[in-house]
């Protein structure tokens, strides 16, 4: 079982980031939003957490780090889960488990099962539009 844990691990950091769905916009910082779209942001992160929405990461992909970026400080709502076995807070067994190959991987998850899984970084608006969440945006 040790064995196939290292397999699993070497190749979700090969595989690392999917390409699928790379979005080059980034939405401005938090300090550079108005209070309405920054509370439409974190009601979207709010909204996907309750719905059983999850992020599974990489701290070494470039496109987790875009969503991320993308998602501002509403990250901190979301529930985000670490594949990169080196990082802080690497919950990797938790990602072989769930057989995620690619990050990042948005994942609706209930009572433990996968019901969905897309992988890639989106815009706030597509988020929305696959978690079955409101977002107006607001400038």
């Amino acid at each position: 079982m040790k064995n196939c844990l290292i397999i699993l691990v070497a190749l979700i950091a090969l595989s690392g980031c999917s390409e699928e769905h790379s979005v080059a916009a980034q939405p401005a910082p938090n300090d550079q939003l108005s209070p309405g779209a920054v509370a439409q942001r974190n009601a979207l992160a709010r909204c996907m957490t309750e719905k059983g929405w999850r992020l599974y990461a990489s701290a070494t992909c470039p496109h987790c780090l875009k969503q991320r970026e993308i998602l501002g400080d509403a990250y901190s709502l979301i529930d985000s889960i670490e594949c990169y076995a080196h990082a802080p807070n690497s919950q990797v067994e938790l990602c072989v488990e769930k057989k995620i190959l690619k990050v990042p991987a948005w994942s609706l998850e209930k009572e433990g099962k996968v019901l969905k899984r897309v992988t890639g970084a989106y815009p706030l608006k597509k988020l929305a539009e696959l978690s079955g969440c409101e977002f107006l945006e607001v400038k």
